[in-house]
């Protein structure tokens, strides 16, 4: 890699022939034309996703030299194949962006400018939804201390943000094996815990795309419960190892935020949310980022006997939470 490369640009893929064009053109129409590369991982795709990128990049034979296309057997996730394409990283700054997804064309640039002195700089973004897209930004141009950091996409999403490699790599950081939901809430924690030099610009540079019908969120529940439940695990052993007490409230929260899939939906089950993460309990009237009205709906239901806790259940569902 030239020592002058400055940004790695991360994209994972599979089967994603409906949407790759769209996302590799933004990339390739990037204003940044020098020190940055990109790094497409097929991860065990079936259709003709490589294919559609091959064609893609015969129209920017500028870009030949930037681009590299890597290949897993099998489908191996994506903490798996965005761990690999860190480890081929060789810019200063790495970055993500999700092949559904697409970025304006001075994303990079404007984020690099107001890199001088700062780990981090993140940036907001356009929710493409079916009918209206709409802007989410920052409400402060200050990032929140990470006790009170809102468990949400625009601050620990991976992909509106470029991350100082040198972080990562001098803090041994990896993504947690096997765990391919909340995978950027697991790195960006710890990221955030091992610096706190961060920048907001009050920029939407990325487009997130909503697909109707496809979120992950429903269509599998299960899967995603069983995910968060073992990151918030994997979060309390490594906060605790590397600052004990330090980060508590905040990993109590999210052992609060993982368990509560089990008082709604297809997952309910209230006997196992008493169950799971206990500790977690001791705090909710800490927990500001929730409404009041939640805490002290759980705040009730963690003191009540197992044989009343379905009707706690059903009192949360109904809040629709």
């Amino acid at each position: 890699m030239p020592n002058d490369l400055r940004i790695s640009v991360i994209i994972v893929f599979h089967n994603a022939a409906r949407y790759i064009g769209k996302c590799a053109g933004s990339l390739m129409g990037q204003t940044m034309k020098d020190e940055i590369e990109f790094i497409f991982i097929d991860d065990g795709s079936t259709d003709n996703s490589t294919d559609i990128l091959q064609d893609l990049f015969a129209a920017y034979p500028e870009r030949k030299h930037q681009v590299r296309i890597l290949h897993n057997s099998t489908n191996k996730g994506t903490a798996y194949s965005r761990e690999k394409g860190i480890s081929e990283a060789g810019g200063e700054f790495i970055t993500f962006c999700d092949a559904d997804d697409w970025v304006e064309p001075q994303m990079y640039s404007g984020m690099l400018a107001a890199a001088t002195g700062a780990d981090i700089v993140c940036c907001g973004y356009v929710l493409e939804k079916p009918k209206k897209p709409t802007a989410v930004m920052f409400s402060s141009l200050k990032f929140p201390e990470l006790d009170n950091t809102p468990l949400d996409t625009l601050h620990f999403a991976l992909w509106n943000k470029i991350i100082r490699r040198s972080v990562v790599t001098e803090n041994d950081l990896h993504f947690f094996p096997g765990i391919d939901r909340w995978e950027d809430l697991g790195m960006s924690a710890r990221i955030f815990a091992c610096t706190r030099k961060i920048k907001i610009l009050d920029k939407a540079y990325y487009h997130y795309r909503r697909v109707a019908g496809a979120s992950i969120t429903t269509s599998k529940m299960g899967r995603v419960l069983d995910d968060h439940l073992k990151m918030a695990a994997a979060l309390s052993e490594w906060f605790s190892g590397k600052f004990g007490n330090r980060y508590s409230l905040f990993v109590n929260f999210v052992k609060f935020s993982a368990k509560i899939k089990l008082m709604r939906g297809v997952t309910c089950d209230a006997v196992r949310w008493k169950r799971t993460f206990p500790e977690s309990d001791c705090h909710i009237t800490e927990y500001k980022n929730i409404p009041t009205i939640y805490r002290l709906a759980f705040l009730l239901a963690s003191r009540m006997p197992a044989c009343l806790l379905k009707v706690a259940g059903h009192f949360v569902r109904l809040l629709k939470l």
